[in-house]
């Protein structure tokens, strides 16, 4: 107990900094309301601080430590969360009502379905939080490994504030938890020095740990104050489109989060990407409410989609896009698919107003061909390499668009007749057949032929689509709750023969496989449907249950033409024929560029000014964050990219500078040094070995070292083996002479490592 007391007065001013700056994330998660009960987590932290600070100082191996603070950690978290839920419940009750919810999440994870159950949010976030207080605590007190300690909660914070967009200044916790941590570095350096001192009999006066605490604070003040004024790095859309690639790990992540915690909403947190992400999955239930997602001003007559992805690659159940490159447009336009123009469409302009609370992806009807001079970045996909034409997959705002901003698209969409449409020919360009008519080994053979005798009795794509489109309507029923289909079958082959419902995913998926089946190019579009047209805001008011995909299938000389295979959607109506002095007047396919000409839109309501946003359905209206400039971004790269470099040379320094050093004097240091470096020329000493036989190996091998070497060897002798020094000074005066003789000596072996390796060594001709 005398023992603990001791530990205690020594360490509980770090102690107290460690569980503040733990206090800091968990505080933070609370403060956007993402789910009912994250109050809980400052009491998960200080239990776990505790608890971890007693098994950090006991006489416990690491490996008994851990399993024990797994044990008190899963009590401690069970017992806090029961004490959440309704007070109608025995506390034995709510125990297992947690275990049977947790029970039922994880299955709804491993078979794929989506879950809304907050509860289970609660629970993983109380987990994590035990387990960041144990390392950092741990890594503290026992390890002294400071910066595995705060990490860890540090990118926990960064990710809470990266998600978060609301009234609340999260900038002032990172504020906090950088003084803080800057703060625990320089006490623990503060003692670490102190017991080297005291190790080494070095005298000092006891004023000096307040004097070089007070330094520490000044530079700490001045650092933070750099930093502020400095642009945030929430302000470089590049770096947010960079991360906002497809092929980063990190999305398919958010697409599985989205799934298990389908019920977080947050307030003021970014809008999800409602079937916008980097896949689309034929996944299970799906859950989406009735929140007002935006209005869009467009012109009545037409049937309307509001497109943000597009998808041409399925494997499993998965639909991916296969973009090549991510491209800037300051003006907001989009790379044209061919050079001709597609026979039959017209340019309709759209007027967009936000109301969720944040949203990157922008969205039009099919096709967009610009938005209104607003700076864009958008996924492509090449068509005719090197001659600038390209298909969009996806566009993204380069500035996040906040609730109540405004945006206006032109869109080229098709008005084509069954007519035109019959007599389409089948001449596919080489980068529609090759990219759009994909089709794994895994679709099953019943699937294709299923898909042939549906299309058997028509001659044209046209009436095939329809046949196919029909046949879905017909015979899938529309389900939201529909279980994701078993990993032991292929997704579309099952909701055709064994389970046939599914909601849109399902619908989109099946005819897209069966009309590539039959030679039909065919894509799987991903937005909104267009929602409910208000004649009081002459608007269409879109809900976030009106997220949606369905087909898109080329036709050549009219381009892509949508197609709705889901029962609960309106299909979609074409006249059966234009007159012909209606389509003499049309250009023909080929004369001019797309959205150069074409049908002239009908007449327009002029878009309204005002704002038909309640002030309850507003978040907060935040500043658009200012691009960074070119120059700075090329700058910001190369940073990124000497601080990854940095980082790398500070591991292999750290590997033989440091490891399993911190305690020896610097004489033992300087000799250890010289034998981990001598390694890296291929000479180990043997076991049986003296350190002057040792050095003698090495003088042999770097004659121009004697002189250290043989330094680092005699001061180390006499250190393992002559009398202690007489006075502390004897000792600082050695380690001294080992530390000049070692800065020598590992130059001269890193010279000769370079030499070896063909740098600086003399050239020959």
């Amino acid at each position: 107990m005398k023992q603990l007391i001791d530990n205690f007065r020594q360490d509980w001013a770090t102690l107290l900094m460690v569980t503040l700056l733990l206090l800091i994330p968990a505080a933070a998660l609370a403060v956007p309301n993402w789910a009912d009960g994250l109050q809980v987590l400052s009491l998960i932290v200080l239990a776990a601080v505790l608890m971890s600070y007693l098994l950090a100082i006991s006489r416990f191996s690491d490996t008994m430590i851990l399993i024990m603070s797994i044990v008190y950690g899963t009590l401690a978290v069970w017992s806090v969360m029961a004490l959440i839920l309704p007070d109608a419940f025995t506390f034995r009750e709510r125990m297992l009502e947690i275990a049977f919810r947790a029970a039922g999440w994880i299955e709804r994870a491993l078979g794929g379905g989506i879950s809304r159950d907050n509860l289970m949010f609660v629970l993983l976030m109380a987990g994590c939080f035990w387990f960041l207080s144990f390392n950092a605590v741990v890594n503290v007190f026992r390890s002294q490994r400071l910066w595995m300690a705060v990490v860890p909660p540090g990118l926990a914070l960064l990710i809470n504030t990266y998600y978060y967009i609301g009234k609340t200044r999260m900038d002032f916790f990172l504020i906090a938890y950088l003084f803080l941590t800057l703060i625990l570095v320089v006490r623990t350096n503060i003692q670490l020095r102190e017991q080297l001192w005291t190790s080494m009999r070095v005298g000092y006066t006891p004023g000096i740990h307040f004097d070089l605490l007070r330094g520490g604070l000044i530079i700490i003040v001045l650092l933070l104050f750099l930093a502020w004024s400095l642009p945030a790095a929430s302000a470089s859309n590049r770096l947010a489109s960079a991360w906002d690639r497809s092929i980063n790990p990190w999305t398919r992540f958010q697409d599985t989060f989205s799934r298990l915690f389908n019920g977080l909403q947050g307030q003021g947190s970014a809008s999800a990407d409602y079937y916008g992400g980097a896949t689309l999955s034929m996944g299970g239930p799906t859950n989406l409410g009735n929140q007002t997602v935006m209005y869009v001003y467009a012109p009545p007559g037409h049937h309307y989609y509001w497109r943000s992805k597009l998808f041409d690659r399925y494997e499993n159940g998965r639909w991916t896009a296969s973009s090549e490159d991510r491209v800037e447009s300051d003006f907001g336009v989009i790379i044209p698919e061919t050079q001709g123009f597609y026979a039959l469409r017209t340019n309709v302009q759209q007027r967009f107003q936000i109301v969720i609370p944040a949203t990157r992806l922008v969205y039009a009807a099919p096709q967009p061909t610009t938005f209104s001079s607003l700076p864009v970045v958008y996924d492509v996909i090449y068509n005719t390499p090197g001659q600038g034409q390209g298909t969009a997959t996806a566009v993204r705002a380069a500035n996040l668009l906040m609730s109540g901003r405004k945006y206006e698209a032109t869109s080229s969409i098709s008005i084509a007749d069954e007519t035109s449409l019959r007599a389409a020919n089948t001449d596919y360009p080489a980068w529609v057949s090759e990219r759009y008519l994909q089709l794994p080994d895994t679709i099953t053979s019943r699937t294709r032929d299923l898909a042939i005798a549906v299309t058997a009795q028509f001659d044209n794509p046209y009436d095939k689509a329809r046949a196919v489109e029909a046949y879905l309507r017909d015979h899938i029923t529309y389900n939201r709750q529909v279980s994701a289909p078993p990993s032991n079958v292929e997704p579309v082959d099952y909701v055709l023969f064994d389970r046939t419902e599914g909601y849109c995913n399902y619908y989109a998926s099946a005819m897209t496989i069966m009309l590539r089946a039959v030679g039909i190019p065919a894509r799987v579009a991903a937005g909104f449907a267009q929602g409910e047209f208000d004649d009081s805001l002459n608007a269409f008011r879109v809900l976030e249950a009106d997220a949606h995909t369905w087909v898109e299938a080329f036709f050549p000389g009219f381009g892509w033409v949508e197609f709705e295979p889901t029962s609960a959607i309106q299909v979609i109506t074409r006249p059966e024929a234009y007159p012909d002095a209606f389509l003499e007047e049309q250009p023909a396919p080929g004369e001019l560029p797309i959205g150069a000409g074409g049908i002239t839109p009908q007449a327009e309501p002029p878009f309204p000014e005002e704002d038909l946003i309640d002030q309850a359905e507003q978040a907060v209206d935040l500043s658009a964050a200012r691009p960074i400039p070119t120059t700075l971004a090329v700058l910001g790269g190369v940073f990124a990219l000497a601080l990854l470099l940095g980082l790398v040379v500070f591991v292999l320094w750290f590997r033989f500078e440091q490891w399993g050093l911190m305690q020896l004097s610097e004489v033992s240091r300087s000799y250890a040094r010289l034998n981990t470096y001598a390694q890296l020329l291929d000479i180990s000493a043997s076991e049986t070995a003296t350190p002057y036989e040792h050095a003698a190996q090495l003088v042999k091998a770097l004659p121009e070292g004697r002189s250290p070497i043989s330094a680092i060897v005699n001061l180390y002798v006499i250190e393992q083996y002559g009398p202690p020094p007489s006075m502390p000074v004897q000792s600082a005066r050695r380690n001294a002479e080992a530390r000049e003789a070692w800065m020598t000596a590992r130059r001269i072996i890193l010279k000769r490592v370079l030499e070896r390796i063909n740098i600086f060594s003399p050239q020959t001709y």
